[in-house]
């Protein structure tokens, strides 16, 4: 019997083991040991490390400033231009949008897709390289960390979804095992 009520207690111990681990470590607000607070001295660095990484990603600005997203825009470009040469330019140069035929404004249109064809990747491609400023980025992240807070959001419920099951499982089977070669100890020894 005393066998027994060494192991259930070694698995209770287990159990409240997994779920101090749980509070400590993700729960707990203000702690010093919450992944909060261990990052935060590095978070000028992850920020660094993290934007070295995308500004130096050639798959990122090849998506920015390749064909496939310029053939996505194409239609929206084109009904951009119809519309301003219907409506936007009889609205701003009158006079000159009386001349102007329908032979003309495809002319136009046509001439303004080639410019947009050429423009296109050298525009993306500048916005690439000012959107993924490294210091921004590295602020952005050190920012982020500094707000983050585990124990509310979608984080927590994933935590209680994925991650609780499997630390209640682990602390409780292995303070099921330390359990059991205690109580085979004490059954030994006495």
């Amino acid at each position: 019997m005393s066998l027994l009520l060494i192991v259930v207690c070694f698995v209770l111990s287990g159990f409240l083991l997994s779920r101090c681990i749980l509070y400590f470590l993700i729960f707990r607000k203000r702690s010093a040991t919450t992944p909060v607070n261990i990052l935060s001295p590095y978070s000028g660095e992850l920020g660094d490390l993290i934007a070295s990484g995308v500004m130096n990603d050639e798959t990122v600005k090849k998506l920015l400033s390749g064909e496939d997203l310029l053939q996505k825009l194409r239609p929206d470009i084109s009904n951009h231009i119809d519309h301003f040469l219907n409506v936007k330019l009889k609205q701003v140069f009158p006079l000159l949008a009386q001349f102007m035929g329908d032979k003309t404004r495809n002319q136009l249109k046509s001439a303004f897709m080639d410019e947009m064809d050429r423009l296109f990747p050298e525009v993306m491609g500048k916005l690439h390289e000012g959107m993924l400023n490294r210091e921004k980025i590295s602020a952005m992240v050190t920012q982020k960390i500094s707000s983050f807070n585990p124990g509310s959001g979608p984080f927590a419920g994933l935590i209680k979804k994925k991650i609780q099951p499997w630390l209640d499982l682990f602390c409780c089977g292995f303070m099921f095992i330390a359990g059991i070669l205690t109580a085979l100890l004490h059954h030994f020894l006495t």
